[in-house]
């Protein structure tokens, strides 16, 4: 029994002994199981077998053996049909039941009474000892294989893991020098693609209407896969699979074994014939905007343990930051952009719910990004007086501080500082900007421009998820001109009269805007020969049309 490596083995090797050394030609082993919380045949001997066939031993679930094991206690029957135990239905005259420890029972019997000599029952108590030492043998060593085992899986996660984190060390400088999305996805894909156990990587996008999902790049071993495959975001066959599931619920979706994971069926002997045996999706996220889903496929089943799908699931956030920080940087400099209007109703919007509450109307003016990423919006409200807007204002959470800038008989313009948690903070979040909103009793309107060359599809989506009731009316590309520094000098000079440019320039070039000043207001107007509040409103004159230029655009 020293070469047994499983209880069956052992089990073997005891009834053959049995059966061969001491006589017993009748003997089986029964064991434990933890599961069903029965004893079952483990082995029997051949004559056994062919006494009873498969059927049980013994006619009652809670006969004789089950009364050894469950008491730890040897019974030894020299008659069965003249003892007083329950066996039921059995073929046997006499029966010895030794149990084995914990593991199950030893049975010997005869169809005949009073056939087992003082011999038998001993050598079989050694036989049982033998065993019960053989069995917890075998458990030890397999406890030492299990955990030699997870120990070899658990270095290979960590070797994985660490090649990962390599990776995305070498990814983030990529991200941070890449200056369009598609360099930022490419880099992605092909740097993943290249890392061991992975052998395919693409990126997905859903279209702004309808469910179809298409691939934007990809890396690695694709073979025609994605010309093979339909993938969409619904409730069909074809909506199941990691790529769908992570477009809905915006988590990683794993699949460790393509081979027999039932929601892969679509796609199943595509990947195989590829060589894909595991696989993930992973969304590139940024807030409430799923710019895409990076799909990943390994050669090997298994490798997407809960450690690595964290890893990868920050490594989209990552991405997912960076491609909304291009998205931003492109609303700000580009000369190409689309503008969206959309019809808003839902009162989590502070406009709307403002508009709603006090019966006034609420008009957006433009607002300036502070430094913290709180945001300076400018803002008219007609139809209430300023402590209602203050009231209001004190009710919600995105509204910091606010400052009545102008009072009139029907209108009030204010200033509030925002939070990052705000509506339009988390427009500006996404790389758009509110150039109009309107807000009144029957709802309202907002006008958001987003760079032409950016994700529009996403964003639409996630405008119309995000705010109840929200539908987008009209969709207006747009050119803007972009100016020369010569053109834009040309342009300021033509508005400005020629006394209020003798007026600048005099001041600028005498020193009058350095720090700390070279020339006074005095001593410039007493060379421009003007009084000083005159010198005061040309100067004040000249930077309004200047900063017209630069914000308004006029």
């Amino acid at each position: 029994m020293t070469t047994a490596e499983t209880p069956g083995e052992v089990a073997d090797i005891v009834v053959e002994g049995a059966q061969e050394i001491l006589g017993l030609p009748l003997t089986t082993i029964k064991y434990y199981n933890e599961a069903t919380g029965h004893l079952e045949p483990q082995t029997r001997t051949p004559e056994l077998r062919a006494l009873i066939g498969d059927d049980p031993l013994f006619g009652v679930d809670w006969h004789l053996a089950w009364q050894a094991f469950v008491d730890d206690e040897e019974r030894i029957v020299d008659d069965i049909a003249a003892a007083d135990v329950e066996t039921g239905e059995t073929p046997l005259g006499s029966a010895m039941v030794l149990p084995i420890g914990e593991h199950g029972v030893f049975i010997a019997g005869t169809e005949t009474a009073g056939s087992f000599t003082d011999t038998d029952v001993l050598v079989s108590r050694i036989l049982v000892a033998n065993t019960l030492a053989a069995l917890d043998r075998v458990d030890r060593e397999q406890e030492l294989r299990t955990q030699k085992s997870r120990l070899e899986e658990h270095n290979d996660a960590l070797e994985r893991l660490n090649r990962l984190n390599g990776v995305i060390r070498g990814l983030t400088g990529k991200l941070v020098e890449a200056s369009t999305r598609e360099e930022i996805e490419t880099a992605v894909c092909e740097e993943l693609a290249g890392t061991d156990p992975y052998v395919f990587a693409w990126v997905a996008q859903q279209g702004a209407v309808g469910n179809e999902v298409t691939p934007r790049t990809s890396a690695g071993r694709e073979d025609g896969y994605l010309d093979d495959i339909e993938i969409t975001v619904d409730d069909s066959p074809t909506g199941q699979g990691p790529a769908g599931t992570a477009f809905k619920t915006r988590k990683p979706a794993v699949q460790n074994n393509l081979h027999v994971d039932p929601p892969f069926e679509p796609w199943r002997q595509q990947a195989l014939q590829r060589g894909y045996r595991a696989g993930i999706s992973i969304p590139l996220a940024y807030r409430e905007t799923v710019y895409g889903v990076l799909n990943l496929y390994a050669d090997e089943p298994g490798v997407f343990d809960e450690m690595e799908v964290a890893v990868l699931g920050e490594l989209g956030n990552m991405v997912g930051y960076a491609i909304n920080a291009i998205e931003r940087k492109r609303a700000i400099v580009g000369d190409a952009a689309v503008e969206l209007t959309f019809t808003v109703t839902d009162d989590t919007i502070p406009a709307i719910g403002f508009a709603d509450v006090t019966d006034g109307t609420f008009e957006f003016e433009t607002l300036v990004e502070r430094p913290d990423g709180s945001l300076r919006v400018f803002f008219e409200t007609t139809g209430v007086d300023p402590e209602t807007v203050y009231e209001f204002a004190d009710r919600t959470t995105t509204v910091d501080h606010l400052t009545l800038l102008t009072e009139g008989e029907e209108s009030c313009r204010f200033e509030a500082i925002v939070g990052e948690d705000s509506f339009f903070a988390d427009l500006v979040s996404y790389g758009a900007y509110p150039t109009a909103m309107y807000a009144g009793s029957e709802g309202g309107e907002v006008t958001i421009e987003l760079p032409r060359n950016g994700d529009v599809k996403a964003f639409i989506r996630m405008f119309v998820r995000r705010y109840e009731g929200a539908e987008l009316v009209a969709r207006v590309e747009q050119n803007r001109p972009v100016r020369t520094s010569a053109e834009f000098e040309a342009t300021y000079r033509d508005r400005l009269t020629e006394r209020q440019a003798e007026v600048l320039e005099t001041a600028y070039f005498s020193g009058f805007f350095e720090w700390p000043r070279e020339t006074s207001g005095k001593e410039l107007a007493a060379l421009l020969d003007i009084s000083q509040p005159t010198v005061s409103r040309h100067i004040r004159t000249s930077e309004r049309k200047l900063f017209g230029l630069l914000f308004d655009d006029e």
